[in-house]
C-alpha cells in the first residue's frame, strides 16, 4: 500500500493521457514554423531562378532602354515577379514570429 491516497497526486500524474503541456506545443510549433520556412526559402530560389535574366552588366545597361520602348516584362516574368514578393513577406513574417517564440 502506497504512502499517499490517489487522490493526493502530483497533477501531472493526474494530466489525461493525450494532453499536451504548453511546451511540448510550443516546441511542436517551433517545428512547423522552421519546416515552414526552408519550404519557403526553396521555393524563393525556385521562382527567383525560374525568371528569365535582365540583361547583364555595362551592356545591359545600355540596352536596357529598350524595355521602355518595348514594354514591360509580361506574362510568365510577371506572375514569377509576384510570386517571389509574395514568398519573400511570407518570409520574413515567419522569421519574424520564429524569432518572436525563441
Amino acid at each position: 500500500m502506497s504512502p499517499c491516497p490517489k487522490h493526493f497526486q502530483a497533477p501531472s500524474a493526474m494530466q489525461p493521457q493525450g494532453a499536451s503541456t504548453v511546451g511540448e506545443v510550443k516546441g511542436k510549433v517551433k517545428i512547423a514554423l522552421l519546416i515552414l520556412e526552408i519550404l519557403l526559402a526553396i521555393a524563393i530560389i525556385a521562382s527567383i531562378l525560374l525568371q528569365s535574366g535582365r540583361s547583364a552588366g555595362f551592356s545591359g545597361s545600355i540596352m536596357g532602354g529598350g524595355e521602355a520602348l518595348f514594354g514591360k516584362k509580361k506574362g510568365l516574368d510577371d506572375t514569377l515577379s509576384k510570386i517571389t514578393g509574395i514568398l519573400a513577406a511570407v518570409f520574413m513574417v515567419v522569421c519574424i514570429i520564429w524569432a518572436i517564440m525563441v
